[in-house]
């Protein structure tokens, strides 16, 4: 199993992100994660019943700096109902 399996497995992230790198930060004692969220919008579309926006999402990846924060550092979206 990849560095990038794992913590797709370990942070249960599901089939609409996708770890695509990791990296030991050693002078922070830091795991830097960086996922894809590409396949999340349709996802978030069906859930809501139309078509979501990111509205906070800086690129094609998000870099969470601690485990305990992957759950806050998500992008957010926007159901414009």
């Amino acid at each position: 199993m990849t560095p990038e399996q794992t913590f797709e497995q370990l942070l249960g992230l599901g089939t609409s992100w996708k770890v695509i790198r990791t990296e030991f930060e050693t002078e922070r004692n830091t795991f830097v994660i960086c996922v894809e969220t590409e396949a999340l919008w349709p996802e978030e579309s069906a859930k809501c019943g139309q078509r979501v926006t990111c509205y906070d999402h800086g690129g094609a990846a998000i870099v969470l700096n601690t485990i305990q924060n992957a759950a806050t550092a998500t992008p957010k979206v926007a159901c414009n109902e």
